[in-house]
């Protein structure tokens, strides 16, 4: 059932930044982050540093989010089903097993039970299917928490607005590598220059992504004169490189599956390191 909770989030928001934040202290982030994408992370730049943020909300006074979280024991966590592949979930018959956020979010929340002194949350995990619902699904009071790697500055597709300016972000969750585009073997059957985005761009040059994005955004910085489209899922932006017809896909590298890297022709980076956050509704 929908639940709108327009107040308490931002003590929600402070409880998971403190248990993030001892995490990040006692070593058991670095652990978790290693057992899933087996390198080392890299420091945030947002508040990890920061010892004011490691602090749990002493009280609820908003009889808000927080407040119905604590007395429930029940939270409901979103993901982007078309993006939910390993090592970030593992999603199996629509089920989330497991994966690095939903390791993530069970410890973070074990240690805002064990701070509060009740008993372990269940975990609601609510598939986000399709971009145009993402927002407003979240307005709406569909679940409580969007729990995934939402890069903070980025546009989003419904409404057209900053994230940061529609959401109230944690701090991050993950610092994500350069997004890239990969070239497919299309652009070198069709004879593109690929030696960078610039002479690769062009009308006879077909781009994908995932819409609704960074991804997206990139797409439209680095390939204006191309034509561009969105794919449904990851399987479908693999499978029309691999196979085509198209030319460039826009990924994360730790996305991207060992047979695309097989294929692909090459691979520059796009940006920089960015960090990404736990989204939640700002309080009214």
């Amino acid at each position: 059932a929908e639940l709108k909770l327009d107040r308490g989030n931002l003590e929600t928001k402070r409880a998971f930044d403190a248990a993030l934040l001892e995490m990040w202290q006692d070593g058991s982030y670095d652990n978790l982050y290693r057992s899933w994408f087996q390198s080392s992370p890299d420091r945030f730049t947002d508040c990890v540093e920061d010892s004011a943020a490691l602090f749990y909300p002493p009280s609820v006074h908003s009889k808000g989010l927080l407040d119905y979280i604590l007395n429930t024991g029940q939270i409901r966590l979103g993901y982007f089903g078309p993006l939910a592949v390993l090592p970030g979930f593992d999603v199996q018959n629509g089920v989330v097993v497991s994966g690095f956020y939903p390791s993530l979010a069970e410890e973070l929340l074990l240690r805002i039970a064990t701070f509060y002194e009740i008993p372990p949350f269940a975990i609601n995990w609510i598939e986000i299917s399709a971009i145009v619902d993402f927002y407003p699904d979240h307005a709406a009071g569909v679940y409580d928490v969007v729990f995934m790697n939402l890069f903070k500055k980025a546009m989003w597709s419904a409404p057209v607005e900053p994230r940061d300016e529609i959401w109230n972000f944690s701090c991050g969750l993950l610092t994500a590598e350069p997004l890239r585009f990969y070239v497919c073997p299309s652009a070198v059957t069709k004879g593109l220059n690929i030696t960078s985005a610039e002479t690769i761009d062009g009308p006879n040059t077909n781009v994908q992504y995932i819409g609704g994005g960074a991804q997206q955004t990139a797409a439209e910085s680095e390939f204006p004169n191309s034509n561009r489209s969105a794919a449904a899922d990851l399987a479908s932006l693999f499978n029309a490189c691999e196979n085509g017809p198209t030319d460039i896909i826009i990924e994360l590298p730790n996305r991207i599956t060992n047979s695309i890297q097989g294929i692909a022709e090459d691979s520059q980076a796009i940006g920089t390191f960015q960090n990404t956050g736990a989204a939640f509704r700002l309080d009214k």
